[in-house]
Formats: structure tokens, C-alpha cells, sequence
């Protein structure tokens, strides 16, 4: 069984009702760890239409990435096979709180934003 370190739990959300919704997050081929409060999209190869669900990163050329919420709860998923895990489908949170990929520059992060409010996450100051 996998441990998850103890931590400082961030607290991102704010006084809103929320929506979740479980999803099935995707193994990327090694044990990964996703921390509540990850910006969690679905990116799909367009040559091939495969489509894996995990951490919101920048789209490569020949890929599309559709955000679909925010992870509610941490989740360990293994090298093989996936995980399920509780996402917020609609919700206010806090947006210098929400988790992101190292990869996404402030400038992806303020698109991302926009495209999950249309999904129903609205992000804001605290």
C-alpha cells in the first residue's frame, strides 16, 4: 500500500455549494501522486483519438486538452492500471491555491481558468 506524506492541506475552496463527480484518472506509466486542488483535464491525440485523464498540462502539437474540473481528494495512482478519484465539477475556489503541472506558465494558467469557468469552476482571490 502507498503512503501519501502528510502535509499542509491547501484550502482552495470557497463558500459555494460544489458538484463532484467521480472520474477515472489515467496512469502515466509510473506511480504518480495528484494532490487535492490539481487542475485535472482530459488530452486527447488527435491522430489517434486515445485519451488519457490526469493533471492539466499544455497541449503538445497534435493534442487537445479539455478541462474538466479540479481533484477533490488526493489520489495515488499506480504505474499500471488507474484510479478512480472525486473531482469538482462546480465550485468557486481560490486561484493562487489550485495545484498545476510545472510545465504550465502563468499565461496557460489564466486560459485554463477561463475554460473551467465554462465547465462550472469559477476561480477568483481569496
Amino acid at each position: 500500500m502507498q503512503e501519501i506524506a502528510s502535509y499542509k492541506r491547501r484550502v482552495f475552496l470557497k463558500d459555494h455549494p460544489v458538484v463532484t463527480q467521480r472520474i477515472v484518472l489515467s496512469s502515466a506509466g509510473a506511480a504518480q501522486t495528484l494532490l487535492a486542488g490539481t487542475v485535472i483535464a482530459a488530452k486527447t491525440v488527435t491522430a489517434t483519438s486515445a485519451t488519457t485523464v490526469g493533471a492539466y498540462a499544455k497541449p503538445g502539437e497534435g493534442e487537445t486538452a479539455a478541462l474538466l474540473g479540479v481533484l477533490a481528494e488526493d489520489v495515488a495512482i499506480p504505474a499500471e492500471g488507474d484510479a478512480y478519484a472525486l473531482v469538482y465539477v462546480h465550485a468557486a475556489v481560490i486561484a493562487s491555491e489550485l495545484i498545476w503541472d510545472d510545465g504550465v506558465s502563468a499565461a496557460d494558467q489564466q486560459a485554463a481558468l477561463t475554460e473551467l469557468r465554462k465547465v462550472g469552476v469559477f476561480a477568483g482571490d481569496a
